[in-house]
């Protein structure tokens, strides 16, 4: 199965647990940096109070959207590099590094928060750092 594959079925699957709600629904969008480069791939995935998730693609420019209803969730951003090598190559590729540390995969475990209210402006850009760059910052 490719990434692209694996991810589509991550991001449906996790979608159709979202559900439908009858409280009021705003667009969150933002972009997605680390070490100030953009992600040019991946997911952000939203994990609300009523523990529901909520997965927005990244797309080429390092932006995503999503609809999320009023409260606090827990953010997470897993974005796996798809390997160069193809066919029975792929198999023994050194594995990439992800765009992002895998300490963003977890929403649960990434200390990443954002509040939905009707008066916010409903971006949030999230600005990573890889570990060698925050070590470098200490």
């Amino acid at each position: 199965m490719t990434f692209r594959t694996t991810l589509f079925l991550i991001v449906t699957s996790t979608l159709s647990l979202a559900g439908c709600g009858g409280s009021t629904n705003y667009p969150v969008t933002g972009t997605v940096t680390c070490d100030d480069n953009v992600v040019s791939t991946g997911a952000v995935t939203f994990v609300g109070p009523d523990n529901k998730s909520h997965v927005a693609a990244i797309d080429s420019s390092g932006n995503y959207s999503v609809k999320l209803a009023e409260g606090t969730y827990q953010v997470g951003i897993a974005a796996p590099r798809e390997p160069q090598a193809t066919g029975a190559d792929a198999f023994s590729a050194t594995p990439l590094e992800p765009y992002v540390p895998a300490s963003y995969n977890d929403p649960r475990l990434s200390n990443i928060q954002y509040t939905v209210d009707a008066s916010s402006d409903h971006r949030f850009d999230l600005r990573l750092q890889s570990e060698k760059q925050a070590r470098r910052r200490r």
